[in-house]
């Protein structure tokens, strides 16, 4: 079960379907579990603890770690950084792909590539550049080096994943004050049956002192009357 939520916690990002199937798997299995125990299984021996142990630490520290892949994977793998980016700079879409598209120089390819027939070839066909993806400068000076879109694109993912971070931790923290781990109708039963609790054990100690009491003024009139 911790596997599962770390998998589905860490990784919901990548595959938002997850936490779907992990809730259908858990369905079952709480049923096949009843089922095998009922019918199957010796009754287990019930034993009093107060929490679920280390397991309560290890969940939490994966539920912190998530966060932060979760960030990172919507920002560096995703084009949601760069659609708003865009978006917010130019109040359209249109032209968004060809932005993200940078020049290279044909001869600057290496041998690996292509080799000089190939390139002879689609000079010839006044292919002089080919583009891939990447905020890069075009051929000439500083070129192939990351460009001033490269590095504000690069401080805004940046940024969300301090927000994104810190969003879902005051979050956290918000429901868990909101969302007592007692409640407070539970709190409330369980003074009062430590108060009955008090109450009896005192009534029970000033009933066996008053015969205490009793038997030790008894003790003395016979022993008076002995006398």
């Amino acid at each position: 079960m911790v596997l599962q939520f770390g998998f589905v916690t860490i990784f919901v990002a990548a595959f938002p379907l997850a936490p779907l199937f992990a809730l259908i798997n858990n369905a079952l299995e709480i049923r096949m579990d009843a089922m095998k125990m009922m019918s199957s299984f010796r009754r287990p021996v019930a034993q009093r603890v107060k929490n679920i142990g280390i397991w309560y630490g290890i969940l939490d520290s994966i539920g912190k770690m998530s966060v932060l892949t979760n960030a990172v994977i919507i920002a560096f793998t995703s084009d949601f950084i760069p659609r708003s980016l865009y978006y917010n700079k130019f109040g359209k879409m249109s032209g968004y792909l060809n932005s993200t598209l940078s020049a290279y120089k044909i001869k600057d390819l290496k041998d690996m590539y292509y080799n000089k027939t190939e390139i002879e070839i689609m000079e010839s066909n006044n292919n002089f550049t080919c583009l891939y993806q990447g905020n890069r400068n075009p051929p000439g000076k500083g070129q192939y080096e990351p460009n001033m879109e490269y590095w504000q694109l690069l401080t805004m993912r940046l940024a969300f994943v301090f927000a994104f971070e810190h969003i879902i931790s005051i979050t956290t923290m918000l429901l868990r004050w909101l969302i007592p781990d007692v409640p407070a109708t539970l709190r409330q039963n369980m003074r009062q049956h430590q108060y009955l609790t008090n109450e009896l054990i005192m009534q029970q100690e000033l009933k066996r002192a008053k015969q205490d009491r009793t038997s030790t003024n008894n003790q003395e009139s016979s022993n008076q009357f002995s006398n």
